[in-house]
């Protein structure tokens, strides 16, 4: 824009007929001079290989995609597996948690989502968990694994540094069980639970739906001996 600017100048004050190619090659040169304080980089795309191709701009670093593999486990015998998941509509905003209860055949014994209204991420992520192990504590489950894909939530409750509004909540929880494991999941083995907090997200605050059985919508399910790709 300043070298249009300038053109434009030239003409109205030094009678000078403007020239578009010299324009761009004022703009082509001045670009590729300056590329010196580029400090980000390119992702390998095609598009963005011919826009720094044509201004003349090299010694961009290229980010390359590590693609991770990682497997879904089932809990152990008499172990209950709950796969917990918090979703938000903005951050802060309107939140949903789900959580899916999984037995160490694999099978689906229970799900619940619901909304509890206006939150952040990290308030929807530890709701998810609490209410967890109340649901858990309903059903006559007393050896449970937590599963959850935020691992500031999961260092939380490890280290007891969980926020106060679900202090009380969590030691009533804690009594009640007699056996607690956490687990760190990548949301690529998490996405039933986070279909039910997606679904949860979309209730208004109070409104709960729970399932004694695999859901319809859930569709096919987390299986061991299955390779997931996180990129």
């Amino acid at each position: 824009m300043v070298e249009i600017w300038f053109s434009r100048n030239r003409e109205m004050y030094e009678d000078q007929v403007p020239s578009s190619v010299q324009v761009k090659g004022r703009i082509l040169n001045f670009t590729k001079e300056c590329n010196i304080r580029l400090k980000g980089e390119w992702k390998g795309d095609l598009y963005d290989f011919q826009v720094l191709c044509t201004f003349g701009i090299n010694n961009i670093p290229v980010k390359t995609n590590m693609v991770k593999e990682c497997f879904f486990k089932f809990p152990e015998l008499n172990q209950v597996l709950l796969c917990c998941e918090g979703a938000t509509r903005g951050n802060p905003g309107q939140v949903g948690v789900g959580c899916v209860g999984r037995d160490s055949e694999g099978r689906c014994i229970g799900a619940f989502s619901g909304g509890i209204g206006i939150a952040t991420t990290y308030i929807a992520e530890v709701m998810a968990l609490v209410l967890a192990g109340e649901w858990a504590i309903k059903r006559g489950y007393i050896n449970i694994f937590f599963s959850l894909n935020s691992r500031a939530v999961l260092s939380a409750f490890v280290s007891e540094r969980i926020p106060w509004i679900v202090n009380v909540r969590w030691k009533i929880i804690k009594k009640k069980l007699r056996g607690i494991d956490f687990k760190d999941l990548y949301k690529e083995t998490n996405f039933s639970a986070t279909k039910m907090a997606k679904k949860g997200a979309l209730m208004a605050r109070g409104e709960w739906e729970h399932y004694d059985y695999k859901t319809i919508f859930l569709g096919e399910m987390e299986t061991e001996n299955t390779s997931y790709f996180r990129f």
